[in-house]
């Protein structure tokens, strides 16, 4: 990848703390950090754990808490009755709570209604049928205990009654929390899973994510409203304009003053971000959004070297991180976002292998992973917005063709306004990439920046870009500031 030194395909991890909003490594429960909410400030709110015939379709796990709050650090133990106790699992939380302060995790073999609801997918949601025990964790703090069955190894008070097949356990519409199980939980015929009975007064938010977003239970049906502070949606539908960025520079790969003019002249709505650190230019990533698009933007990234992330406009929903078992310093990230309608976003943030000869084949192995993991993971009618540092040295290359099964990799190709389509610092590899799915895809139209417009999206090097005057305040050595290795590509839709 690298234009002037090759990349490193394993990148040490730092000695110092991570921030709040940089996730912690969850192999060694991880120290609970001053600024999250006081212990009882996220409970385990209702649980089905033996559903009707197979388990992994209709169970699921369900957490109360602030709105927007940072699941990163935060961990689900379940301890097993039939054997004194021991830990049978370890689920390591990720995503932030939904502004209805509710939280799913299931599985991802988990099937509608059900699966419409999910924040987190994982195989670990399927609980043991009683009579267990199940532990919320903050790193090393214990916030809440959940014995259910008589004989639950362990339990706040006594345990909570047993649940029969396709019923949960639930807490009451206040979310009671007296610490004694068989009084907080009863047993409901109908489960709720992200629903709950109506809230009581309105929840403290956790300060991530931004008021003036829209709540993703707000009417599907309804248009969308003119929003008169961002500018992205108006009578005519809403603006959704994708970037993928990784645009690091200096040797530590991290944003700096640079990388952040670029994203403020090209105003994107939603940023694929890889390498996701940053300098001493800033107290931290939510520094970085906050200068760069504003505090109402929301982000998430994963626990990695090299980070991957997604930064939003809209509310995420839910994320998390897909495996990628080639390359040891990041996974594939992906979020889903609720955008203005009635279909979700799934926004896909990717590094793949860099290099030529051999590491094609690796890409091309990714790929198929990706399309294996969308499958499994994305309804057939949500949009896709897949993209990032993909390091491919053709347009042809065969994890390209790989991608196309589930996504329109060609039908929009951006350029510079010389026609240029290559992405490196050299001008000569499309690395990077802004791709849609059929359904989004055909909502794509051309991109304008004051006089400029560019029909199929665009390729942005500041070196050739005019006039500047256009993106303020981009200077015209940014996009070659210190190692920058990779231009910004970016895309632009229009949501009915």
């Amino acid at each position: 990848e690298l234009d002037a030194a090759p990349e490193l395909d394993a990148a040490p991890e730092l000695d110092a703390a991570p921030e709040l909003d940089a996730a912690p490594e969850l192999d060694a429960a991880p120290e609970l950090d001053a600024d999250l909410p006081p212990i009882g400030a996220v409970v385990i709110n209702e649980i089905l754990y033996n559903g009707i015939g197979e388990d992994p379709p209709t169970v699921f796990i369900e957490l109360f808490g602030p709105p927007h709050l940072d699941l990163t650090g935060y961990a689900l133990t379940g301890l097993n009755g039939g054997a004194a106790g021991a830990e049978y699992m370890r689920l390591a939380l990720s995503g932030r709570i939904p502004a209805n302060g509710l939280f799913v995790i299931a599985t991802p073999s988990a099937v509608e209604p059900l699966r419409s609801v999910v924040d987190l997918f994982d195989p670990l949601a399927d609980l043991q049928n009683g009579p267990d025990s199940l532990q919320l964790w903050a790193g090393e703090t214990l916030l809440d205990t959940l014995g259910y069955d008589a004989g639950a190894p362990v339990a706040e008070g006594s345990p909570a009654t047993f649940a029969a097949a396709g019923k949960s356990l639930s807490r009451d519409e206040r979310h009671t929390d007296t610490d004694d199980n068989s009084v907080d939980f009863t047993v409901l015929e109908t489960p709720t899973p992200g629903e709950g009975p109506d809230l009581v007064g309105p929840l403290e938010d956790a300060g991530v994510a931004p008021d003036a977003a829209p709540e993703p239970d707000a009417a599907p049906d309804a248009a969308p409203e003119p929003d008169a502070a961002s500018g992205a949606c108006g009578p005519d539908g809403c603006r959704l304009r994708v970037m993928a960025a990784n645009l690091t520079s200096n040797n530590l790969q991290e944003y700096e003053l640079a990388g952040m003019r670029i994203f403020q002249g090209l105003d994107p709505d939603i940023v694929l971000i890889q390498e996701f650190d940053v300098s001493v230019d800033f107290n931290s990533r939510r520094d970085f959004v906050d200068r760069a698009l504003g505090a109402e933007f929301d982000f998430d990234l994963e626990m990695a070297g090299l980070p991957n992330g997604v930064i939003s406009r809209w509310p995420i929903v839910a994320s998390g991180a897909w495996p990628d078992p080639l390359v040891g310093d990041r996974d594939f990230f992906w979020a889903r976002i609720d955008i203005p309608g009635d279909v979700d976003l799934w926004a896909i943030s990717v590094h793949l292998k860099a290099g030529g000869g051999g590491d094609a084949q690796t890409r091309a192995a990714q790929a198929i992973n990706l399309i294996e993991q969308m499958q499994r993971e994305i309804p057939e009618g949500d949009y896709i917005v897949f993209g990032g540092d993909l390091n491919t040295g053709s347009r042809d290359e065969a994890a390209v063709n790989t991608l196309a099964q589930r996504l329109n990799p060609w039908t929009h190709t951006p350029v510079d306004q010389s026609g240029n389509d290559k992405t490196n610092m050299n001008r000569n590899e499309p690395y990077d990439w802004v791709i849609a799915n059929p359904r989004l895809d055909a909502l794509h139209v051309p991109i304008r920046y004051d006089t400029v417009v560019m029909p199929h999206g665009l390729v942005f090097d500041s070196r050739v870009f005019r006039p500047l005057s256009a993106v303020a305040p981009v200077l015209s050595g940014d996009s070659d500031h210190d190692y920058m290795q990779h231009l910004a590509v970016i895309k632009e839709y229009r949501l009915p």
